[in-house]
């Protein structure tokens, strides 16, 4: 083997990209100090660890509760410290990578895995994404909305396609626990079964289909509301704290505004 083949069997190697993602991810964000929404969220954390005050009752912000629940538990094992989430961020954008490999490996072939992993994980560095801090939301929504199409995926023409239909909607229940806009993702995920999945010939298949999807998506959701709800946080409060605020003035800016953007 030549010293170019060498190379690009370097460089096609998921491993090493995987590798490569999470050195470049590591460097850019080791020296960074605490960004404005990991203060926001650690504090919430702190506030329902050390003096039960929970979310959406005695603290306000609009995300779902996994990632409050990140940041709690990041507080009870190492206090206030931003890292610990961080390092969970770089290997979701990590893992997130290897995910897409097999996807585009399945749906087309292994050199576009490959280039799906150097996109993701490049484009997860840039600063105008604020690479430069993988505790943000987005990085473990992605991980968990790319397990839910792969899961899709690998449903086709397998005989256990109800079980890989059910973690699907598991994996992006959980994507909806940490960002709201992940229900979008799922609509995505009933017109990838309507246009693919070949057992959905006839009406009753496809809505069975989507049952068990929406069954494993409200399983994932019941689970991370669970410390909420034992926190004596009523089912309204959290509606209103996670999802009505979204309608307030000032909680996100203005559809035309970030289509425009």
């Amino acid at each position: 083997m030549n010293k170019t083949n060498r190379i690009q069997k370097l460089l096609t190697n998921p491993v090493i990209i995987s590798l490569f993602i999470f050195i470049v991810l590591f460097i850019i964000t080791i020296n960074r100090p605490m960004f404005c929404d990991e203060g926001i969220w650690h504090y919430i954390g702190k506030a329902w660890i050390e003096n039960d005050m929970p979310p959406y009752k005695f603290t306000v912000e609009n995300k779902n509760p996994a990632i409050y629940e990140l940041y709690a538990i990041s507080d009870y094992l190492f206090g206030v410290n931003y890292m610990f989430v961080r390092f969970l961020g770089i290997f979701s954008v990590v893992l997130t990578t290897v995910v897409l490999f097999n996807i585009g490996s399945k749906l087309h072939s292994r050199t576009a895995g490959i280039i799906a992993m150097y996109i993701y994980g490049l484009n997860s560095s840039w600063e105008i994404m604020n690479g430069q801090f993988p505790s943000l939301t987005e990085n473990f929504t992605c991980l968990f909305t790319a397990l839910s199409l792969y899961f899709v995926i690998k449903s086709i023409n397998n005989k256990r396609f109800h079980l890989h239909l059910l973690l699907s909607g598991i994996f992006i229940g959980i994507a909806i626990s940490f960002k709201q806009t992940a229900i979008f993702s799922f609509l995505g995920l009933i017109g990838f079964i309507i246009i693919y999945l070949p057992w959905n010939k006839n009406i009753i298949g496809l809505i069975k289909s989507g049952f068990i999807l929406l069954g494993g998506m409200i399983i994932a959701c019941l689970v991370f509301l669970i410390p909420i709800f034992l926190s004596k946080v009523s089912l309204m409060e959290y509606i209103d704290g996670a999802w009505l605020i979204l309608l307030n003035n000032g909680s996100s800016k203005d559809l035309l505004y970030r289509l425009y953007h």
